[in-house]
């Protein structure tokens, strides 16, 4: 008898745990897996849907149509203008917003009402429109300032996250994606289906003394008085830093040192700050953490440990060493700046709009993450500031606007130095951040009119939005 109950016991027990671990999947199904299910390509409902479903359009932030047209006959106006944001969609391949939202382009808004007017009018049944946050113009003058060279342009609206533009060189034309899929695939020098803008992973270079600079505002009581006396070039830790040309700034605190990027000088606090506080402020700023952002992406990597030697801290504190991340996570990181510290959640779509034209599923601006204090934002906004006007930023700002940025050229064992910039404007009320990244373009300094022109637009922009809301 007892030993029937045990094997009573013992068979409840299992069909108890299959029971459990069914909950857990479909539980995890729901939560997690819902979303890529229901945007895969391979859903055979996605399939069946696409057989009599025309797939809603895609419209830039201005309303102008950016892409129409159902899955097998996709056409795209603006060519390869929005290439990887919007990216591309025909039977066999999708991309960039077109996989993401999937489900909301094929999905008919009062379906089984849509289907009645087709049986009577022949009217199509269609999937649901976006309204993305991205601005043709502004987009346009980003392609236009990588100018065919490789690289990357960001421009976000740090008081949201609106994703303005995202521009990537080399691209492709989603209209014959179909005819010149093996030759992308197969251009592994140029990498042309690759999105750089929020894939491409780059040392930072100089543009990284932002965080050296916010960590040492967390961490230095003193951070003002540190001075340090720069020869052009020095020993750290078994490993000799030099400046730009060899130029010896002299005697510098921080404010000046950030302003003519002294990498001496960041060395220098890079020792003083150690790696743990490195690392606590690399970390605030999104580093070693999954972005929640809809397209894909790839994480910025701060691997400095609170073991790591001398020289490994002062590489890192200029920018260089293992310290990997992508132009839009340093175009967060100013924004952060920008916002008071408060870093908000990047999106691309703003809203859906239905077959009949009625809006839904408007996108509500998202605070991220406190990446630092106000006071420090504010600190690092004079930073910037004295960079763009008394430094290496100098050549960036629209005329007659304040603008607030920080420089950097990026070592790299494949070719000539990447260039960097990322700032914001206008620097005491900032409307819009921009980053350029300029791939083996060789320093810094071949960046700057790239950033310019693309802030005058922006800002353009941002004026046209205002004047509308009057």
């Amino acid at each position: 008898m007892d030993a029937m109950k045990k094997s009573i016991r013992r068979v409840f027990w299992l069909y108890f745990l299959l029971f459990a671990a069914l909950v857990a999947y479909l539980a995890k199904f729901i939560v997690f897996d819902a979303g890529t299910v229901v945007n895969s390509p391979l859903n055979p409902r996605v399939s069946l849907e696409k057989e009599d479903v025309v797939r809603g359009d895609i419209l830039d932030a201005q309303n102008r149509v950016i892409a129409s047209g159902a899955a097998d006959a996709r056409t795209y106006p603006y060519g390869r203008l929005f290439a990887h944001a919007v990216g591309c969609a025909d039977k066999n391949h999708l991309s960039g917003i077109e996989a993401k939202f999937n489900f909301e382009l094929e999905n008919p808004h009062l379906e089984v009402i849509q289907r009645i007017g087709r049986l009577l009018t022949g009217a199509p049944v269609k999937g649901n429109s976006l309204v993305l946050t991205l601005d043709a113009d502004v987009q346009q003058a980003a392609y236009d300032a990588l100018g065919g060279r490789k690289g990357a342009v960001v421009v976000l609206e740090p008081s949201t996250g609106k994703v303005l533009a995202m521009v990537s060189y080399p691209n492709f034309d989603p209209n014959t994606i179909a005819a010149d899929w093996d030759k992308l695939r197969g251009d592994t020098d140029n990498s042309p289906l690759l999105n750089r803008a929020s894939q491409g992973m780059y040392p930072p270079g100089s543009v990284f003394k932002i965080i050296t600079a916010l960590a040492a505002l967390q961490s230095l009581p003193d951070v003002y008085g540190f001075e340090y006396d720069c020869k052009g070039s020095g020993d750290f830790g078994g490993r000799t830093i030099s400046c730009f040309n060899g130029t010896a700034h002299g005697r510098e605190d921080i404010k000046r040192a950030f302003a003519v990027s002294c990498n001496t000088f960041f060395a220098a606090l890079g020792l003083r700050v150690g790696p743990r506080n490195l690392r606590s402020a690399a970390e605030a700023a999104l580093f070693n953490s999954t972005l929640d952002f809809s397209l894909e992406h790839g994480d910025g990597s701060f691997p400095l440990d609170a073991g790591a030697g001398g020289n490994e801290i002062v590489e890192t504190a200029i920018g260089q060493g293992r310290t990997m991340t992508t132009p839009l996570q340093m175009a967060l990181v100013a924004a952060a700046v920008a916002n008071g510290g408060i870093m908000m959640k990047p999106y691309v779509v703003d809203r859906e709009l239905t077959a009949g034209g009625y809006e839904t599923g408007n996108v509500m601006p998202e605070m991220l993450r406190q990446a630092m204090s106000a006071e420090q934002a504010r600190a690092l906004t004079e930073m910037m500031t004295g960079a763009v006007e008394n430094g290496t930023g100098r050549n960036a700002a629209p005329d007659g606007v304040t603008m607030a940025g920080k420089t950097g050229s990026a070592q790299n064992p494949n070719g000539a130095d990447h260039g960097w910039f990322v700032g914001f404007a206008p620097a005491d009320k900032p409307a819009a951040v921009v980053c350029v990244l300029g791939e083996n373009i060789g320093g810094s300094s071949k960046v700057l009119g790239m950033a310019k022109s693309v802030m005058e637009k922006a800002l353009e922009a941002e004026n046209r939005r205002l004047g509308s809301l009057q």
